[in-house]
């Protein structure tokens, strides 16, 4: 399973440069709006300590668009690729 899970890292490594642009082209922009519909979801039903954890991140996406709209207390970011 190790050796998998480094594939798939390295996978992720190797696109993270080019990830968000190729969702954007891949979805026609889909992945756009989900992505401000989950925001506004997240935005509207947080308490004033509210804590936010974006697990498997990828390039900080929704991240970035919840520090900017929401202002929630904490906001942390995890995914296994480092790019």
């Amino acid at each position: 399973m190790d050796d998998r899970k480094e594939h798939i890292k390295k996978i992720f490594d190797n696109v993270a440069k080019r990830y968000d642009f190729l969702n954007h082209l891949l979805t026609a922009n889909i992945d756009s709006i989900w992505r401000q519909k989950l925001v506004k979801e997240i935005c509207n039903n947080k308490s004033n300590d509210s804590i936010f954890l974006d697990v498997a991140s990828g390039t900080g996406a929704v991240l970035k668009m919840v520090n900017q709209y929401c202002f929630t207390s904490i906001n942390i970011g995890i995914d296994i690729s480092h790019n």
